[in-house]
């Protein structure tokens, strides 16, 4: 059977990467008009934390053996 619990994870990670790509974008953006260093600091954690959740593998216990 194919566990519900598998969706859910895959979701939660594919919207926790799309929110933080776009806080990323957001503070590019600020930091090119309105607070330079400020939003630069915060813009490229943002950007390098975002690829994990969403290239995220799925779990182990998601697999058909």
């Amino acid at each position: 059977m194919f566990n519900t619990n598998c969706v859910s994870a895959r979701m939660i990670d594919l919207i926790v990467g799309g929110i933080l790509l776009a806080m990323g974008i957001f503070f590019i953006l600020s930091a090119v008009t309105v607070l330079p260093i400020v939003g630069l600091f915060i813009a490229v954690p943002l950007f390098l934390i975002a690829p994990f959740f969403l290239f995220a593998p799925a779990d182990k216990t998601c697999h058909i053996t």
